[in-house]
C-alpha cells in the first residue's frame, strides 16, 4: 500500500473525536490510520485516514456519528401573499374595465381604468394584506461561522 492509497475522511478532528471515529470504522472491519497534522488554531489537528476504496463507508460513519456544526434551516410556511395580490389585482381590473365602458370611454380608457383599479387593489394588499395573513416575512438567520464537530449519542453498550 502506498501513501496515495490512503485518504482523509473529512476535516481534521480533535484527538478524542479522531480516535472515536477510528474505533467506529475499525469495528466495521476497515483499516484506519491517524494522521497528525500539527497544531491548529481551533484544536483540530488529527485526521482519520482510510483506504481509498473504503472512503464512502467511512464518510457515512462520520456523517452518522458527528454533526459537523450544521444547523437545520427552519421550515418556512409557504406564503399566500402572492396569490392574494393576484386575486385582488384581477378583481380590480375586472371592476375597472366595465367601469371605463360605463363612463362612455374608449377601449383605451377602459383598459387604463382597469389597470388603475388593479394597481390600487395591489397597493391595498401590500399595505394591509401582509399583516392579516400571519407573522409576515421572517428574517433568515445566518448559519454560524464556527463549525465544531460533536459526537451524536450512540447506542448503550
Amino acid at each position: 500500500m502506498t501513501a496515495k492509497d490512503w485518504v482523509r475522511v473529512g476535516a481534521p478532528l480533535i484527538g478524542q473525536d479522531a480516535e472515536f471515529l477510528q474505533t467506529l470504522i475499525n469495528e466495521a472491519g476497515y483499516p484506519t490510520r491517524l494522521d497528525q497534522i500539527g497544531d491548529t488554531d481551533d484544536g483540530r489537528s488529527v485526521g482519520v485516514m482510510v483506504q481509498r476504496k473504503h472512503l464512502e463507508f467511512a464518510r457515512e460513519v462520520r456523517a452518522k456519528s458527528f454533526t459537523e456544526g450544521q444547523v437545520a434551516e427552519p421550515v418556512e410556511a409557504p406564503s399566500r401573499f402572492g396569490l392574494l395580490s393576484l386575486i385582488t389585482s384581477s378583481a380590480g381590473f375586472a371592476v375597472g374595465v366595465p367601469l371605463g365602458w360605463l363612463l362612455k370611454g374608449t377601449a383605451l380608457i377602459a383598459v387604463m381604468g382597469g389597470a388603475t383599479l388593479a394597481m390600487c387593489a395591489f397597493l391595498v394588499t401590500l399595505a394591509f394584506g401582509a399583516t392579516m395573513i400571519g407573522d409576515g416575512v421572517k428574517p433568515r438567520t445566518n448559519p454560524p461561522t464556527v463549525q465544531v464537530a460533536t459526537r451524536k449519542p450512540g447506542p448503550k453498550r
